[in-house]
C-alpha cells in the first residue's frame, strides 16, 4: 500500500521541479517535516566530473542516466540550477532536469505523485502560467520511456510580450526519488520540422539502474 504521506511529499516537490527549466530551483537542501520523520530536497550535483561525452551520446554518472542528443546539436552544460545538461542548434533546445528527494522508492513511479493525470497536466499548466500567462496546453499523453511510467505535455508559450511564439514538451519520469524531466522548447513556427527529431531523442533516455 502507497504510504500517502510520502505521496504528499513528493507532490510538494513535483510543484518545485515544473518550472526548474525557467526559474531554477532551490540550491541548498531543504527539511520537509511531517509526524512520520524527514525528508529531504538535494541541490542538483552539476559537477563536470559526472558528464560522459561520447559523439553525441551524454551520460551523467551521478544521476545513472544516458541520452543520445541528434547528431548535429551542440551538447553544453545546463543553464540553471537543476539543468544538468541540453543540446541546442538553431535557436532550439533539449535539456535535462534533475531533482532528487529523499525518498528512494523504486516501487514508485509518477503516477504516485499525480495519480490523476489531468491533475497533472492542470498543474504544469498553472504553474507555467505564473511564469509565463500566454502557455496553453496543446495536447498530452502518458507513455513509456525506458520502459517507466512518463506523463507528457506539449505546450505553446510566448516569453516576452514581442517575442515570437515558442513551443514546448515535457517528459517527466519519477524513479528512485529523482524526478527526471526531458525538455524542448523551439519556434512555433517550425517545432514541427524538428518534433519527431524530439520524440526519437527521448526514446533514448536509458536510467543505469546497474
Amino acid at each position: 500500500m502507497k504510504n500517502t504521506i510520502k505521496q504528499m511529499i513528493m507532490k510538494a516537490c513535483f510543484i518545485i521541479c515544473i518550472v526548474a527549466l525557467f526559474m531554477g530551483c532551490p540550491t541548498a537542501q531543504k527539511n520537509i517535516s511531517n509526524e512520520e520523520g524527514e525528508f529531504y530536497e538535494f541541490p542538483t550535483d552539476k559537477s563536470p566530473e559526472y558528464a560522459e561525452i561520447k559523439d553525441n551520446l551524454y551520460r551523467n554518472t551521478k544521476y545513472k542516466f544516458r541520452i543520445k542528443f541528434p547528431v548535429d546539436w551542440k551538447i553544453l552544460p545546463g543553464v540553471g540550477s537543476n539543468v544538468v545538461v541540453k543540446a541546442v542548434h538553431s535557436g532550439r533546445t533539449i535539456s535535462v532536469v534533475v531533482k532528487q528527494i529523499s525518498l528512494d522508492d523504486p516501487e514508485l513511479t509518477i503516477a504516485d505523485v499525480y495519480d490523476d493525470f489531468n491533475l497533472y497536466v492542470d498543474a504544469q499548466l498553472v504553474a507555467l502560467k505564473n511564469k509565463f500567462p500566454e502557455t496553453h496546453i496543446i495536447s498530452s499523453r502518458i507513455l513509456k520511456v525506458d520502459n517507466r511510467l512518463a506523463y507528457s505535455f506539449k505546450y505553446s508559450t510566448k516569453y516576452k510580450a514581442r517575442a515570437p511564439n515558442a513551443t514546448g514538451i515535457n517528459v517527466q519520469i519519477f524513479y528512485r526519488g529523482i524526478f527526471y524531466t526531458i525538455t524542448t522548447v523551439g519556434l512555433e513556427k517550425d517545432f514541427d520540422n524538428i518534433e519527431e527529431i524530439v520524440n526519437n531523442t527521448i526514446s533514448t533516455f536509458v536510467i543505469e539502474d546497474f
